[in-house]
């Protein structure tokens, strides 16, 4: 009997406990919801935001810093691959318009992720006026890659939305370090 009246007393105590944190949840997430759209409001691109942040599953449970690693780790992803398609490009171009430009576009690529890097180190050191500079030096060889393809002859289009996708990450995190 007292096992059966102590499995009923813990039942009875746990019961509230377990509605409360479940009823909680629904409001998580629409508070995460409220800070991603505080956060893709200030972008250039805020629907490129709303997207590229909420595809990534920490999203739904991260606070600033936690959407600042996410934005970080998505602009990493983006300029390595994007760094080695124009390496490939580059190796294989003929015409030397084309191979000056994917020489340059290569350096900035690798500076960039020397920025992206050097930016990982700032989050995890909380040194938000550093992160807030290497987002804008990203945003910067990004845009000096970019300015190469406006003259002919014309160059890969991937190359071009990449640099746009890196140049929107860029700019979240650089509009993160305002909110951190």
């Amino acid at each position: 009997m007292a096992s059966r009246t102590s499995f009923l007393f813990t039942i009875f105590l746990a019961f509230p406990l377990l509605i409360t944190h479940l009823s909680a949840w629904p409001r998580v997430k629409a508070a995460n919801n409220d800070l991603l759209n505080t956060v893709c409001s200030t972008t250039q691109n805020p629907s490129f935001c709303l997207k590229a942040l909420k595809s990534d599953p920490r999203s739904a449970t991260a606070d600033v810093h936690g959407l600042a690693k996410i934005s970080i780790d998505m602009a990493r992803a983006t300029a390595v691959r994007t760094f080695r398609i124009i390496v490939s490009l580059d190796k294989r171009e003929t015409n030397p318009q084309l191979k000056k430009r994917y020489a340059l576009c290569s350096v900035s690529y690798d500076n960039a992720i020397g920025y992206i890097e050097a930016a990982e180190g700032s989050l995890r050191t909380e040194d938000y006026q550093s992160l807030s500079i290497q987002a804008s030096a990203v945003m910067s060889e990004v845009d000096e890659c970019e300015e190469s393809f406006k003259t002919p002859p014309p160059g890969s289009s991937t190359i071009r939305l990449a640099n746009r996708m890196l140049d929107d990450l860029s700019n979240i995190i650089y509009e993160i370090t305002f909110l951190l």
